[in-house]
């Protein structure tokens, strides 16, 4: 079994970058051998999910971690089999968000 779940962000300037990786010379293919699937998480979801995270729980983390624990919602919710687990690992901080729109009240 294949153990990871890439989270990709449905955002055109992420995509843009991303565009920006591969044409340059340090690109190295995508080793598909090592994950199940794809989710793409739409913006408004992982910010909404950060926010939730931060409002609920107390902790605060930028918008790919939000996109990772929406993520993560979304594949616990269906059905686990006795044993199974899921661990998400949000791989942002708030820092550099404090000063957005994303923790505005």
């Amino acid at each position: 079994m294949k153990p990871l779940i890439l989270v990709v962000e449905d955002n055109l300037d992420l995509l843009y970058n991303l565009n920006l990786l591969l044409e340059s010379n340090n690109y190295k293919p995508l080793n598909t051998e090592i994950y199940d699937k794809i989710i793409t998480v739409g913006y408004d979801d992982a910010v909404a999910t950060a926010r939730k995270l931060a409002r609920l729980e107390g902790i605060f983390v930028g918008i790919s971690a939000g996109a990772c624990a929406w993520a993560a919602i979304y594949e616990a919710s269906k059905d686990f089999e006795k044993g199974e687990n899921l661990v998400a690992l949000l791989p942002d901080g708030e820092e550099k968000y404090l000063s957005t729109d994303l923790f505005q009240i």
